[in-house]
């Protein structure tokens, strides 16, 4: 069952679960819920503060069944400026330009950007989860704490910046300027020609892939 829901003044948004949220950069706000006519009425979706929260309605109890429900939610915005996820579903968005971008990832959940423009990411990565991406951003700064993956071959990028803390990973490709720091058995592979700033406490890597980066897109 399909149910179209109203929402507007949206410039970030959080995502609790379940199911997938795909997102897409329209002219007009839009969200629509598809699930069973049953979990539908269990599903929130508020804007506090510029802010749209989507998830689980709050009860004193939530279903363990409800989590594992086939729910997609569809949403369109004209701006994002900041993407949250928490718990174990999974957000996909085809193709986002932004001027600046903050992605949190926390838990063992999945965010895939099939095409990213942006001039500045931020992304905080925490638990098990991954974030995939692809396209072209100016800089970008990532901090993994735990054992998720950060999957940005694809996204090239000028300057990075990239921190791990514990056994993450994270695969980056960057032309100008790089810097690495890593305390325990992280994992940092890139490519390109960058200069290279690391700091390297415990048994972590970092590895050049001997492959140059692809150059930006003017």
């Amino acid at each position: 069952m399909r149910q179209e829901r109203t929402i507007s003044g949206v410039e970030a948004v959080t995502f609790g679960g379940p199911g997938t949220l795909r997102v897409v950069q329209a002219e007009t706000e839009s969200l629509a819920l598809t699930a069973s006519h049953s979990v539908l009425p269990q599903l929130q979706s508020r804007v506090a503060g510029k802010v749209l929260h989507l998830g689980v309605a709050r009860g004193p109890v939530t279903p363990i069944g409800l989590m594992r429900q086939a729910v997609t939610w569809d949403l369109g915005v004209r701006e994002l400026q900041r993407l949250v996820m928490t718990g174990s579903g999974s957000i996909v968005l085809p193709d986002l330009d932004m001027d600046e971008l903050v992605v949190e990832l926390q838990g063992s959940g999945g965010i895939r950007f099939a095409h990213l423009t942006a001039d500045r990411l931020l992304v905080k990565l925490s638990g098990s989860g991954a974030i995939s991406l692809a396209g072209d951003v100016e800089s970008q700064q990532v901090r993994i704490t735990g054992s998720g993956s950060y999957e940005a071959m694809h996204l090239v990028s000028d300057y990075g910046s990239i921190a791990v803390a514990g056994s993450g990973t994270a695969d980056v490709a960057v032309n100008d300027d790089l810097d690495v720091r890593i305390a325990g058995d992280g994992k940092v592979s890139y490519s390109g020609f960058p200069e290279i700033t690391k700091q390297i406490t415990g048994s972590g890597k970092l590895t050049r892939i001997r492959r140059p980066a692809a150059h930006r897109s003017s």
